[in-house]
């Protein structure tokens, strides 16, 4: 029988927002483009799984629970994430889908344009949606988003 770990990301998965100002004159009190939305500064998101099989693939979706995404676009603008993903993982998306049907993929140190042009990501709810593969026999380990302008 294989033994089965804890999924240690269901609860260390920690979201960090830094808000992001747009440049320019703006009248708007809210100036910032992407919020969390299972709180403010540093929020812990729920992940559907909460075990892995060492040497399984598949992929975690993290939002704020059942009737919450993780994170909302209000504006448009650039937004800049920041991570490092641990052994066992092999990508990470955001995705408006609740299933993780589609999504874009994120590249730390990569800006993203949300709803500035044909072609680029509206603006709206996103998930988390971490792939991984052959995960490790210690389990998944946590890893920090972070977002700036």
């Amino acid at each position: 029988m294989m033994r089965i770990h804890r999924l240690i990301a269901s609860l260390l998965l920690s979201l960090i927002l830094v808000l992001m100002i747009p440049s320019g004159e703006s009248t708007q009190l809210d100036h910032s483009i992407l919020v969390p939305n299972c709180g403010t500064g540093s929020s812990n998101l729920t992940a559907n799984l909460t075990q892995v099989s060492p040497g399984s693939s598949g992929t975690i979706i993290f939002s704020c629970g059942p009737a919450s995404s993780a994170i909302i676009v209000v504006h448009p603008g650039m937004a800049l994430p920041n991570f490092s993903l641990p052994p066992g993982y092999s990508s990470l998306t955001i995705s408006p889908s609740p299933i993780c049907a589609s999504g874009i993929k994120l590249t730390s140190g990569s800006r993203i344009a949300f709803d500035t042009g044909p072609g680029t990501p509206p603006t709206g709810n996103y998930n988390y949606c971490a792939s991984y593969s052959n995960a490790p026999e210690t389990g998944l380990a946590s890893f920090k988003v972070t977002w700036s302008k």
